[in-house]
């Protein structure tokens, strides 16, 4: 118990010279050093009249403690001093190694002076408290396990000074090692906690892997866009969970990433419903403890895209439509008078020998003049009949020609129509739309095919939809759907689909499609408003 209390008395005196000093330093900041150098000394000396006694003929004061402390804290000049004020006193009490205790008094000062490079000036008061805590720590269990004092000055010397210049530096750099390595660690776990905090809050997506592409951090964001969990994304690799189609071969990203640190392009990648979207993606290489990193930053742009591509659309079949309205009648009148002339052949019997051919130029003529009707169609200044009318009357008519046409192609056609309301609508233009989707289906499959007819409300809209079971529409030309002279068929001329989103366009209405080896659905929406 003595030894305890005695300990806490030294220990307190310690602080509360320390604590002393720092308050007057701050007060008369030109004579800080004197003060903590003469506060110092003070207090040294108060150790050494104030020795604990461990056992019998073993004892330890914290002169060395109050010395090294000075040199770490106070720096050159208060270390000195102090040593100064302290050595006197002991050089004046003699006895066994006093010249010894006076040296090593100036030795320790100058121990602590060294350890003053690890100190960092703008750490926090706590940081400081715990790194003098930690060296205040190690002095007092190398002073409780060197030898015990002898009353020869030799002995002082060999077996006392000598391990304690030794043994502090040594286990004072090593204290201070693990200092830094739990003082790092602690400060990179404060700084990872709050990046990921952070990036929970970014408006953008934020995905973290290693270099082989295992998913380490997966934000809130990426969990709303892509429809996977954190828990089911996490030590998952992000080719398995995303299918990433790249601009370019993966190999070289990498490379770019690599020499640059960063890289910067669109990627499509496949939401956990099997849906594609098209995402700007950023990627950061992260030089992280032990290894490097990948941050990836996507932003969702499919609907950019999409608006993207609609205008792009849109500006093709206003100039169609402009060429349409100069140069379809100019172009007419000349055929219109070659149908005529050749009429007039077939009537007459010496061109009797050429029936069959000037038949066939009229059929052809026909052709032609059936493309211009619908070319015309683009019109941009075309003036539709818009009144109100029921979309399902208008499929009820239709039914038996479609039906009659999918009995010769040896197809089959469903009709099933819901409860909507009348809309506005050119009932010619909209009967023209049906024809067209409906018979592009009938072309797109193969024997036995089937078509399905379908309204329904959907919100505030009309919704019919038109599905088949063909073969699908490739990825190319699904994202130019609408432009004109854009088709897939063998002998088409692109411009019956053009012709139908002219019609949308002209009713405020929006056409969408959904296309896989199954089959195509077009969704054609009017609003009811």
């Amino acid at each position: 118990m003595d030894f305890i209390l005695s300990f806490l008395e030294n220990i307190i005196i310690v602080i509360g010279i320390a604590s002393s000093g720092s308050y007057i330093g701050s007060k008369y900041p030109k004579h800080r050093n004197f003060v903590w150098g003469i506060l110092l000394g003070i207090g040294t000396i108060y150790t050494m009249q104030n020795s604990i006694l461990i056992e019998p003929g073993r004892f330890i004061d914290f002169r060395y403690l109050t010395m090294t402390l000075a040199g770490f804290f106070g720096g050159f000049v208060p270390a000195m001093v102090a040593a100064c004020i302290s050595g006197f006193y002991r050089w004046s009490q003699g006895g066994a190694g006093s010249w010894t205790g006076v040296i090593t008094i100036f030795i320790f000062a100058m121990i602590g002076f060294y350890l003053r490079k690890f100190k960092i000036e703008n750490w926090a008061f706590k940081q400081h408290v715990l790194l003098g805590g930690s060296l205040t720590t190690v002095v007092i269990i190398i002073l409780l396990i060197v030898p015990p004092w002898s009353p020869s000055a030799l002995q002082v010397t060999t077996k006392v000074a000598v391990p304690l210049f030794l043994l502090v530096p040594i286990g004072s750099y090593i204290c201070f090692k693990i200092f830094f390595i739990l003082q790092d660690a602690i400060e990179n776990q404060m700084l990872l906690r709050e990046e990921i905090r952070l990036l929970d809050l970014d408006p953008e997506t934020t995905i973290i892997r290693n270099m082989e592409g295992v998913i380490t951090f997966w934000n809130r964001k990426a969990e709303e866009l892509y429809g996977w969990t954190k828990d089911e994304a996490i030590g998952k690799y992000i080719q398995e969970i995303l299918s990433p189609q790249f601009p370019e071969p993966f190999e070289e990203i990498n490379q770019i990433l690599v020499n640059k640190g960063r890289w910067e392009g669109e990627l499509i990648h496949t939401r956990k419903d099997g849906g594609k979207i098209i995402c700007r993606s950023c990627w950061l290489l992260k030089n992280t403890p032990g290894s490097y990193s990948v941050m990836e930053l996507n932003l969702d742009i499919t609907e950019t895209k999409r608006m993207e591509e609609e205008l792009t659309r849109l500006e093709t079949l206003n100039t169609v439509g402009e060429m349409a309205a100069g140069i379809s009648h100019e172009v007419r009148n000349p055929m219109t008078t070659v149908r005529g002339y050749l009429q007039l052949f077939l009537r007459k019997e010496d061109f009797g020998n050429y029936y069959r051919q000037i038949q066939t130029m009229i059929d052809e003529l026909d052709r032609a003049n059936s493309i211009i009707t619908e070319f015309l169609s683009l019109a941009k200044d075309k003036v539709s009949e818009i009144k109100s009318d029921s979309l399902n009357e208008i499929i009820h008519v239709l039914s038996p020609l479609l039906q009659a046409d999918a009995f010769r192609m040896g197809h089959e056609i469903q009709f099933k129509t819901s409860n909507i309301p009348d809309i506005p609508m050119d009932k010619n233009e909209i009967r023209q739309l049906i024809l067209n989707l409906t018979r592009n289906g009938f072309e797109a499959m193969t024997s036995c095919g089937k078509i399905m007819i379908q309204t329904y409300l959907e919100g505030e809209n009309v919704v019919l939809t038109i599905q088949d079971t063909g073969t699908g529409i490739p990825e190319e030309v699904l994202r130019k759907l609408g432009t004109p002279f854009v088709t897939t068929k063998e002998n088409g001329t692109g411009i019956g689909l053009s012709v139908c989103y002219r019609i949308a366009q002209r009713h405020n209405a929006k056409i969408t499609a959904n296309s896989s080896p199954e089959g195509t659905t077009f969704f054609i929406k009017f609003s009811t408003l």
